[in-house]
C-alpha cells in the first residue's frame, strides 16, 4: 500500500528559506547573528562585513564588541538584558571599521528564543546613519545660527499675518520704524505712494508670488533707498503669513554693484589661473582655495577651506610660522621657494609669492600666497649640479689617471720583461708575480678616476649580465658575512656594455650593501626585461632595458642623505673616498642608463641599474693566450714619455721587433715618411693619443692616412677627450692598447693587427 504525505507546507518553507539567504546575502542592509552566551558574531552578511570594513570570514567567531568602539562596549550586556526580556531593541550607537574608523550606526536587534523561551540567538540589522546624523546637525546649526541670525540682521525683517498686521520684528526693524507688532501698513510713517505699492505686494506674497525688488521710502523724514523682498510662508497647503525684508542700500548701493563687478571678475581670474592661489587668516586657516591649488595639491577646495595649511608638513611648521610672522608684522612681499608636500604625502617644490592683505582700517587680516610647481624645474637643477660636478672633478680626474697610467706603464712593463728573465719557480718570480698584481690593482684605481673624465668612455661589447653579477658578486662577498642571492629569467636580454665599468658599478653597490650590514644578511640581486614607454622624465629614452635591482637588509639611509650619495665625496662611512657610487652614477650616465636608489631607515636599500638592451647576438667565449707572441718587424713608437717609449721599446725588442721613437706627431710623420723613401717602412705605428705641447695621435693618424691610406696604426692612451679609445677603427687605427699594459697585451695586439689583412 503506497502513503502519500502533504510536502507542500515543506515546499513552501524550503522556498521561504531560500528568499530568506537571497535576502541575507544581497540586502545592502548589515546584517548579523550574534550568540549572547559567548558574545560572539556566529555569522554576517556581506553587507555587515563591508560597512565595516573586514570580509565575512573575518567577522565569523569574532567577539561582538571588536566592533564596538572602547568607549560604546559598556552598552553590549545591558543592551543584551534588555533584549532578553523584551525580545527587541532599537538603539542609534557607534561603531569602529577594521580601519579604526569610528561611525554612527542605527541598530534593531531581536531576539530568538529557544523552547525554554530563553534567548538563543540575537539577530541584528545594522544601517550606517552617518549622513542622517551629519544631516541632523547641519540642520539644528542651521536653525540655531538662523534664529541667532534673525536677530542680529542689520537689515528690517518682518513677518506679516493673514489679517495684514505686523506678528513679528527684528531688532532693526524696531529700530527703524518702531515697535509695530499687532499694526497694520497704514498705520506707519511711511509716503504714501509707498504703501499702495506695498498693499499690491503684500497681496501678490498672499497669492503665493515672491516679489524682488527696490524701493524709495521716506524714513522719518529723510529719503532712503531699500532693496525689498516679500515672499508667502507656507503652512501646509495654504499661505497663512508673508516674510518681508527691507534691506537699505541708499549708500552701498553704487559701491557693491561695482564691488559685485570686481569679485566676479577677481573670482574668474583665480579659477583660470594656472598658479595655486589661497588666502589664509591670521591663525593660518584657509578661506580661499582655488582650482589650481585642488590640482596641485590634492585637496579639495571643501577639504582645504576652514582647516589650517595642510601642504605644510610637521617638521616644517616652525619655518611656516615664521615666514607668516614677517609678514603680519609689516613685511610687504616675500619670495622663496620651498618644499611641501601634497595630500598623498609625497614631496612638491614650490615657488611662492606671499603677500599680506589690510582691512579697511589698515590692519592685516589675512596673507595671499601665489605658488608654482618648481619639482621638475628643481630636478633639472639638481642634474645640472650633479653633472657640472662629474666634468670639474672628471678634468681633474683625468689628468692625474693619465700622468699615474704612464708611470704603471713603465712598472708594469718592466716586471712583465722581469718575469720573463726569472725562473718561474724561484722567489724571484713568485714576488714579481705579486707586483705584478699590485700594480694591475692600482690600474683598477685609476680607472675610478678616468670614469669622471670626458676620456673614460666605456669600450662596449654584447654582454650577458648574470654571469657578470654572480663574479661580481662572489669577489666583493669573499670573507664577508653576506650572501648574495642572484636570480635571472632565462630571456635575460644582453646589453651592449664594458665589462670591467659594469663591474665596477657592482662591485661598489654590493659593498656598500655589505658595509649597511655589519652583522651579514641577504644581498638580493634581480635581473628583469623591462620596457620604457612615455617616460615623463625624460631621463630614460623609450625602449628596451635591463633592470639590476640590489637589495639590502642594511640600516637603510637618510632622508636628508638619500639625494647626496651620488656626489663626489660624499660618504657616511668613517672608511671610503666618496667615489665609489659617484663613480657608478657616472659609469651608467655614459652607457646611456639610469641609476636611481630607494632607502627606508631600519628596512634596507634597494639600487635599480637600468642598461639599455642590446640587439645583437652574444659573441662566443674566447679563452685569451697569456703567453707572449714573438714576431719580426719595424715599429715607430710615439710617445711624449720617456719612460713609456724606453719600456715599450724593451718589450718590444724582446719580441724580436726592431724600434724607433718619436716624441711627437710632427717628428713622427717625417720618420715615417723618410722610412718609405729609404725603402724600409714601418709595419706599426704606436701611437699615444695625448701629447702635451705637441700633435697626439688623433691629428697624426690623419696625416698618415695622406700619406699611407694602408698605414697600420695602434692607438694606446691612459687618458683621452673624445670617444676614440672605445671607436678606434672609425678614426682609421687597426687596434687599441691602454695604459699600463703588459708583454702579453702589447704582443698580442701587435701580433694581431700585423696579421690582419
Amino acid at each position: 500500500m503506497n502513503e502519500h504525505r502533504d510536502i507542500t507546507g515543506l515546499k513552501n518553507t524550503d522556498e521561504a528559506l531560500r528568499k530568506f539567504a537571497d535576502i541575507f546575502q544581497f540586502t545592502r542592509i548589515g546584517i548579523a547573528v550574534g550568540n549572547p552566551g559567548n558574545m560572539l558574531l556566529e555569522t554576517v552578511n556581506p553587507a555587515y562585513a563591508e560597512m565595516h570594513g573586514y570580509t565575512v570570514e573575518e567577522l565569523i567567531g569574532r567577539p561582538i564588541a571588536d566592533v564596538y568602539p572602547p568607549e560604546a562596549r559598556a552598552e553590549l550586556s545591558k543592551n543584551a538584558q534588555v533584549i532578553n526580556e523584551t525580545g527587541h531593541l532599537s538603539y542609534e550607537t557607534m561603531h569602529i571599521g577594521k580601519d579604526g574608523n569610528v561611525f554612527p550606526v542605527q541598530v534593531d536587534a531581536f531576539g530568538i528564543r529557544d523552547e525554554q523561551g530563553n534567548v538563543r540567538y540575537q539577530i541584528v540589522t545594522v544601517q550606517d546613519i552617518t549622513e542622517r546624523k551629519q544631516a541632523e546637525n547641519t540642520l539644528r546649526e542651521s536653525e540655531s545660527r538662523f534664529r541667532t541670525a534673525v536677530e542680529s540682521l542689520p537689515f528690517d525683517l518682518w513677518i506679516m499675518g493673514p489679517d495684514g498686521r505686523y506678528v513679528l520684528q527684528n531688532t532693526t526693524s524696531k529700530k527703524m520704524w518702531g515697535d509695530v507688532t499687532g499694526k497694520r501698513l497704514e498705520d506707519l510713517n511711511v509716503n504714501a505712494d509707498n504703501i499702495e505699492i506695498w498693499q499690491k505686494n503684500n497681496s501678490r506674497a498672499f497669492a503665493g508670488e515672491t516679489i524682488h525688488g527696490e524701493v524709495r521710502m521716506i524714513v522719518r523724514g529723510e529719503e532712503r533707498f531699500f532693496s525689498n523682498i516679500i515672499a508667502p510662508i507656507a503652512d501646509g497647503d495654504a499661505i497663512r503669513s508673508i516674510l518681508g525684508i527691507n534691506i537699505d542700500i541708499t549708500e552701498r548701493k553704487k559701491s557693491e554693484e561695482a564691488l559685485r563687478e570686481v569679485n566676479e571678475r577677481l573670482n574668474a581670474i583665480l579659477e583660470a589661473s594656472p598658479a595655486a592661489i589661497f588666502l589664509m587668516d591670521r591663525d593660518g586657516i584657509i578661506s580661499m582655495w582655488n582650482k589650481a591649488a585642488e590640482q596641485m595639491f590634492g585637496w579639495s577646495q571643501e577639504e582645504a577651506v576652514g582647516r589650517v595649511l595642510p601642504i605644510v608638513p610637521e617638521h616644517k611648521h616652525d619655518e611656516f610660522l615664521a615666514l607668516s610672522k614677517r609678514l603680519l608684522e609689516g613685511e610687504s612681499l616675500i619670495a622663496i621657494e620651498l618644499r611641501r608636500q601634497k595630500k598623498d604625502g609625497s614631496p612638491i617644490d614650490i615657488s611662492v609669492y606671499a603677500a599680506p592683505v589690510y582691512d579697511a582700517a589698515g590692519e592685516v587680516h589675512s596673507l595671499m600666497s601665489v605658488v608654482t610647481d618648481i619639482t621638475l624645474r628643481k630636478k633639472m637643477e639638481e642634474d645640472l649640479i650633479q653633472k657640472e660636478k662629474l666634468e670639474s672633478i672628471g678634468i681633474l680626474a683625468g689628468g692625474i689617471a693619465h700622468d699615474f697610467n704612464n708611470l704603471l706603464t713603465s712598472v708594469v712593463g718592466n716586471i712583465s720583461m722581469a718575469k720573463m728573465l726569472s725562473n718561474p719557480h724561484s722567489e724571484e718570480f713568485r714576488r714579481l708575480v705579486e707586483a705584478e698584481k699590485a700594480s694591475l690593482r692600482a690600474k683598477d684605481l685609476t680607472q675610478q678616476l678616468l670614469t669622471f673624465s670626458k676620456g673614460g668612455e666605456p669600450i662596449k661589447k654584447v654582454t650577458s649580465l648574470e654571469g657578470l653579477l654572480k663574479d661580481s658578486a662572489g669577489f666583493v662577498l669573499r670573507g664577508s658575512k653576506s650572501k648574495a642571492e642572484v636570480s635571472a629569467p632565462d630571456d635575460l636580454w644582453h646589453v651592449d656594455a664594458d665589462e670591467g665599468q659594469i663591474s665596477q658599478v657592482i662591485h661598489n653597490i654590493i659593498l656598500n650593501a655589505d658595509q649597511a650590514m655589519p652583522q651579514g644578511g641577504i644581498i638580493k640581486v634581480r635581473c628583469e626585461n623591462t620596457v620604457i614607454e612615455n617616460e615623463e622624465s625624460n631621463i630614460l629614452k623609450n625602449g628596451r632595458y635591463v633592470n639590476i635591482a640590489i637589495q639590502d637588509q642594511g640600516i637603510g639611509i637618510p632622508k636628508g642623505q638619500v639625494e647626496k650619495i651620488f656626489d663626489p665625496y660624499f660618504t657616511t662611512k668613517q672608511r671610503g673616498s666618496g667615489l665609489g657610487l659617484a663613480t657608478s652614477y657616472s659609469i651608467i650616465k655614459k652607457h646611456e642608463g639610469l641609476i636611481r636608489v630607494e632607502s627606508e631607515l631600519g628596512v634596507g636599500t634597494t639600487f635599480h641599474v637600468y642598461l639599455p638592451a642590446s640587439d645583437k647576438e652574444l659573441a662566443p667565449a674566447v679563452r685569451p693566450d697569456e703567453n707572449a707572441l714573438k714576431g719580426k718587424g719595424k715599429i715607430l713608437v710615439m710617445d711624449d714619455e720617456e719612460m713609456v717609449s724606453t719600456v715599450a721599446g724593451d718589450m718590444l725588442k724582446t719580441l724580436g721587433y726592431k724600434t724607433e721613437f718619436s716624441a711627437d706627431g710632427a717628428d713622427a710623420i717625417e720618420r715615417y715618411k723618410k722610412a718609405r723613401e729609404d725603402h724600409e717602412p714601418f709595419d706599426i705605428v704606436i701611437m699615444d693619443l695625448t701629447i702635451q705641447g705637441g700633435m697626439g695621435g688623433a691629428e697624426t693618424i690623419k696625416k698618415l692616412r695622406e700619406i699611407d691610406p694602408d698605414v697600420k696604426a695602434i692607438v694606446s692612451s691612459g687618458y683621452s677627450n673624445d670617444p676614440i679609445m672605445a671607436n678606434f677603427s672609425e678614426f682609421g687605427f687597426k687596434g687599441v692598447i691602454t695604459k699600463p699594459y703588459r708583454l702579453s697585451d702589447i704582443s698580442g695586439v701587435v701580433s694581431s693587427v700585423l696579421t690582419r689583412s
